[in-house]
């Protein structure tokens, strides 16, 4: 399922497989999920840094927007870097929300940790899990 999920995710990246394109770094993530992330943490997660931000996709980006979403790097250093994204998305009971994430890549160990929380509620939710650094080459198939 996550090899299905990745080709999704260069596809709808832009990246491609020839060797006029350049190479571009992006992280491949695994997250364990339970009941408790209320659907909101995904269980595949991939993120590509990229000049002045990155994107992000998962399977609700997937779901709800078939395409990348931007994100701010709000951190990037030898040891971490820290994402941060917002979605405008519907609970359950239809109730309307502003869902904010925020996801932090621990480079010395390739572990990160996804967390979500809706704008104006206490509820947070949250996965842990591990990332490889893969290289993909950005380009016109």
């Amino acid at each position: 399922m996550f090899r299905s999920f990745i080709l999704s995710a260069i596809a709808a990246f832009g990246f491609a497989a020839t060797s006029q394109a350049e190479t571009a770094q992006a992280y491949q993530c695994s997250v364990a999920t339970s009941r408790a992330s209320g659907g909101w943490v995904t269980s595949e997660y991939v993120f590509a840094p990229g000049q002045g931000g990155a994107t992000v996709y998962d399977g609700l980006i997937k779901r709800e927007f078939g395409k990348p979403v931007a994100a701010e790097v709000k951190e990037d250093t030898d040891k971490r870097m820290t994402l941060l994204w917002e979605m405008p998305l519907y609970n359950r009971a239809g109730q309307a929300t502003i869902m904010r994430f925020r996801a932090v890549i621990f480079k010395q160990n390739n572990k990160v940790t996804v967390q979500a929380r809706p704008a104006g509620y206490k509820n947070m939710f949250e996965g842990r899990g591990d990332c490889q650094m893969v290289a993909m080459k950005v380009g016109k198939p």
